[in-house]
């Protein structure tokens, strides 16, 4: 049987067909900012990637417009390798990519120098490109302030120099709210907690909720299970607490499982994008910053 077996072995080769094109929207609003928008290609999962399939996937010449339910905003739009330095160099924070990476991918992003966001407006995204016509609607929801920080010892209590931050919201009662957070340590950009930067109110609406505020980095930097989440003394911490709404929770909520989910040989998880005609995501964020020395 074992002979019989070996004998009847056979290469399988998979085509696997590439999807269809798409385009992809990664667009963000704030009160007192201007949107920001990043419009790429779609690429197939097991393509080739390096600096230059990067370069190649950002999507110019599209018109894109803005509507906040009283006038439509046509988007500018900004080649990277054109800007002065002061202004990459804020942008490079918002990427959190080094301003010469950011020049090598000859980054496109559309915004607009009259349209600023406001608090409990709804927004509305159209972008036409060739045969592509995409649209999205989001909304900045009223802004929570937190209510306290504290700091508490690292869980090596032999390292004096490591702590934990900690904050306290009072969550709205009757009204389901839903929460992104971001830290900002000195001088590096605003990065979301590595594994999960989303809260809801599901379990606690309408209770005084306490929040341990991890520090967020990039998942380009090797995880250290040491240091994860804490804070060095003398630091200081910059943290954006959003409120976001439902639509902007479930992209990011679905989007971080399936980075977790363990490659592409695991369960594959939809992400729940709220762009019509495309992938991708237009979202409002509610935004109160904070800050924190470590001492």
């Amino acid at each position: 049987m074992l002979l019989l077996m070996i004998s009847c072995e056979e290469d399988i080769t998979l085509d696997l067909p590439e999807g269809q094109e798409q385009l992809v929207v990664e667009g963000f609003i704030e009160p007192k900012m201007p949107p920001i928008i990043l419009l790429t290609k779609s690429t197939p999962y097991f393509s080739k990637t390096d600096v230059n399939t990067f370069a190649n996937l950002y999507v110019s010449g599209a018109d894109v417009r803005v509507s906040d339910g009283n006038n439509t905003y046509k988007m500018l739009e900004i080649n990277f390798k054109t800007l002065p330095d002061s202004i990459a160099n804020m942008l490079s924070s918002f990427f959190q990519v080094d301003v010469e990476i950011l020049r090598k991918l000859n980054l496109v992003l559309y915004t607009s120098l009259q349209l600023f966001g406001s608090e409990e407006k709804t927004y509305t995204l159209t972008i036409v490109k060739d045969s592509f016509k995409l649209s999205a609607v989001t909304t900045i929801p009223k802004l929570i302030y937190p209510d306290s920080f504290w700091i508490t010892h690292h869980h090596d209590k032999n390292n004096d120099s490591l702590k934990m931050l900690n904050m306290a919201i009072s969550d709205p009662k009757n009204i389901k709210n839903f929460y992104r957070y971001f830290t900002k340590r000195n001088n590096e950009g605003f990065f979301p907690n590595r594994f999960r930067s989303v809260l809801n109110d599901a379990l606690v609406d309408g209770q005084k909720v306490v929040v341990p505020v991890v520090r967020g980095e990039s998942r380009s930097v090797p995880f250290d299970p040491l240091t994860y989440g804490s804070f060095k003394v003398g630091d200081t911490v910059t943290i954006k607490i959003c409120s976001i709404d439902n639509a902007h929770y479930n992209f990011w909520s679905t989007f971080e499982n399936s980075v977790s989910s363990g490659g592409p040989y695991a369960v594959p998880i939809q992400i729940k994008s709220n762009i019509i005609g495309g992938l991708g995501i237009w979202g409002g964020y509610g935004a109160v910053y904070s800050e924190v020395v470590i001492k």
